[in-house]
């Protein structure tokens, strides 16, 4: 950045020069020297081509071959000088891609008409500011890489690409972790308009995997100079659809387990074939479990609800970990609740009654016939409706063997409620201390 005194000098080296060479040109020099300053907006180009009477003077003083080769030298160093002025001085309030553009294309301008630099010689002059600025202006790099991040989430493809070239200009080199992250964030944001809440639809990983490619990758590829067919790079990239599957599905665990069960089915069995961590299965237990007490586990709620939720999550669970490591967890943590309920047996016998509305005279329950008849169906399915990866003759009957952390007996559930109820005898009144044997639900 030029001090007064330089300006000063230079103003009188080129003065000198023109009385030398021809006395008559000092006003056409004072007229383009004041059109090429930036610093002087009130009277410069202001991005308008040159008068007549200019163009002349620009014929006269620069465009003209009898002109010593030292003048133009002189007036390529008051050009640098009055830029660089322009451009430190407002520095602080370059903050976004439009405001250097607007810069640039200022300073440009009055070049078109004036022929004193070389394209390599200018473009080396603004990519010094360029560099300057990334390097020196947080704020304005935080704003324009975040640009670039904005236009490609919106699919403005054209103008992001703009602004990465010159952003790429700028530093010499391609941005690759600035695209990678672009790229991650493109992914979960596919991802979650594609896989939110499509819970009956099977192998959405693959199908959301391969419209993305279809739509995206080609530009991406491009971007980061990799060959589209990099069968390494499409791995990586179907591995982070099926992460981002895996963190929607958590985040509806309890939607896809309890509201929409049985339909969410085809979700449940693709979740079990993409977890691949205990810490997947950790924090998609901690959700539901989070959701079902928030949800459920409250005096609200009747008892008849919670039930066949529980139904519900205990077949759930297994289809997604048919060897049941985690159920066993989400059960302990449930059925507490449900032993402090005192009509949990009494709705459990009457589901697997079936018996309808006119038939229970127990004005001590509250029943919520049409949820009873759903649990009632729950109790009654034989299918829980998981296939074993390792064995795909597993019985179709609902028959639960010592292994289950649900049950014990080896026997089918609505066969373990009636021999229950058959051989039960209830505790005499005096020794009852407000809570029913509930020895079923212990089990």
């Amino acid at each position: 950045m030029g001090s007064n005194a330089e300006i000063q000098e230079l103003n009188a080296q080129l003065r000198e020069f023109v009385t030398t060479y021809n006395p008559n040109l000092e006003d056409e020099l004072d007229g383009v020297l004041t059109w090429l300053n930036p610093n002087e907006p009130d009277s410069n180009h202001q991005l308008r081509p040159p008068s007549l009477r200019l163009k002349n003077g620009i014929k006269l003083v620069v465009n003209n071959e009898d002109v010593p080769p030292g003048l133009v030298h002189l007036l390529r160093q008051f050009v640098l000088l009055q830029t660089r002025i322009h451009f430190f001085s407002n520095f602080n309030s370059i903050t976004s891609f439009k405001d250097i553009q607007r810069l640039e294309k200022y300073y440009e301008f009055p070049l078109k008409y004036i022929n004193i630099f070389t394209p390599d010689e200018w473009f080396i002059e603004m990519n010094g500011f360029r560099h300057y600025l990334m390097s020196k202006n947080r704020i304005f790099g935080d704003n324009i890489k975040h640009r670039v991040r904005q236009l490609i989430m919106e699919d403005d493809f054209d103008m992001a690409w703009k602004i990465y070239t010159w952003l790429t200009e700028t530093m010499g080199h391609q941005l690759v972790s600035l695209l990678l992250d672009i790229l991650m964030d493109k992914i979960a944001d596919f991802s979650k308009q594609n896989m939110m809440g499509k819970w009956t639809q099977r192998f959405l990983v693959m199908e959301t995997f391969n419209a993305f490619i279809t739509k995206y990758w080609s530009t991406f590829a491009q971007a980061l100079q990799c060959p589209e067919d990099d069968h390494e790079m499409t791995t990586e990239i179907f591995h982070c659809f099926e992460k981002e599957f895996v963190k929607i599905r958590t985040s509806e665990i309890y939607e896809i387990c309890v509201v929409e069960y049985p339909h969410s089915k085809p979700a449940l069995s693709e979740l079990r074939n993409v977890m691949k961590t205990s810490a997947d299965y950790s924090k998609l237990m901690i959700e539901f479990l989070s959701k079902f007490e928030s949800k459920l586990m409250n005096p609200s709620v009747t008892t008849t609800e919670i039930l066949l939720s529980y139904i519900r999550t205990i077949k759930s669970f297994l289809t997604v970990d048919p060897a049941g490591r985690y159920l066993q967890s989400v059960t302990a943590y449930i059925k507490p609740y449900l032993r402090e309920r005192r009509d949990t047996v009494v709705h459990l016998l009457y589901a697997m009654l079936e018996l309808d509305e006119s038939e229970i005279d127990d004005a001590n329950v509250s029943l919520n016939m049409p949820v009873l008849t759903k649990l009632s169906k729950e109790l009654k399915d034989p299918d829980f409706g998981i296939e074993d990866a390792d064995s795909k003759s597993r019985k179709n009957k609902l028959m639960v063997t010592d292994s289950s952390p649900v049950f014990k007996v080896e026997k089918p559930l609505c066969d373990q409620v009636l021999n229950y109820f058959l051989q039960w005898t209830p505790e005499p009144s005096d020794v009852a201390h407000g809570k029913p044997n509930n020895t079923f639900v212990n089990k």
